[in-house]
């Protein structure tokens, strides 16, 4: 008995190993992929505005070597028609707009949930177990953090939808949707709205998981592929020397004007894309 006892032990200690190397080796390889290699002109203010959509571009395998998407004009176009319900210009108009007037904007059940979590008294609603159960996730499950790291700073949507903004951005000026300028100056306004509500890339990373765990909703009994898209998070943050390095800092000043609403500075023009005709 006591010979299966070791010989089970070795096994799991064996397999535990394995897994360890197959994750680190996966993370190498997602860091690799997303090093900074540009293939135009990026400044490292730009590099930052692209990095606020950091999450959801690793998630689709995309890199931040220039402002398009580096995915084909045909993905792009089913991620814009499955995610946002964008089918042509006059959508993305719409639908940019929107977001970026409604940046950080709650639900009442959302507000009451962040508020409930923030005080420490619990509320029997789908917003509040879905942040009961990301937060839980990330710390327990992902490990992705230490339990208590997640703290009431990482509990708002500002994250979520600003890294919403920024990707989609990139997607429609990929598809021909913005203008090259029109897309740069949003970003750098998003930019400075990010910094306004988070402290550091890591918060805000964290912060734009949580937002989309109360949106999304994460069930614990079936978590699928919320482990990979805990892992965008910790390839984002292993990713310091041959991607974050090249960035702005998060605390250097922006530089865009204050005197206008973002979503009326951004002016939507008509295809501008150096793609080709999408076939």
């Amino acid at each position: 008995m006591d010979f299966w006892i070791v010989a089970l032990v070795i096994w799991l200690a064996l397999l535990c190993i394995i897994v360890g190397v197959r994750m680190d080796r996966n993370d190498a390889t997602w860091v690799r992929d997303i090093a900074f290699e540009p293939t135009e002109a990026i400044s490292p203010h730009q590099l930052f505005g692209l990095l606020l959509g950091a999450n959801l571009a690793l998630l689709e395998r995309d890199d931040f070597n220039q402002l398009a998407s580096r995915l084909s004009p045909r993905r792009v176009r089913r991620l814009l028609a499955r995610y946002w319900n964008i089918h042509s210009a006059r959508d993305f108009q719409k639908v940019v707009a929107e977001r970026l007037r409604g940046l950080g904007a709650l639900s009442a059940e959302e507000a009451e949930a962040f508020d409930a979590w923030c005080s420490g008294a619990p509320v029997d609603s789908l917003a509040y177990r879905s942040l009961r159960d990301v937060l839980a996730f990330l710390s327990m499950h992902a490990r992705v953090v230490k339990p208590g790291e997640l703290r009431d700073a990482h509990c708002h949507m500002v994250a979520w939808d600003v890294q919403q903004a920024a990707y989609l951005l990139r997607l429609g000026f990929t598809m021909g949707y913005a203008s090259r300028e029109a897309v740069w100056t949003a970003l750098e306004r998003l930019r400075q709205t990010a910094r306004a509500s988070c402290a550091s890339w890591k918060d805000y990373s964290l912060s734009a998981l949580v937002g989309m765990g109360v949106r999304g909703v994460v069930d614990l009994e079936d978590i699928g592929d919320w482990y990979h898209i805990a892992r965008s998070h910790t390839a984002f943050l292993a990713a310091r020397r041959p991607l974050l390095a090249c960035a702005s800092d998060w605390a250097a000043p922006g530089r865009a004007s204050q005197d206008e609403p973002l979503a009326r500075s951004f002016a939507v023009g008509w295809p501008t894309t150096a793609f080709d005709s999408i076939r």
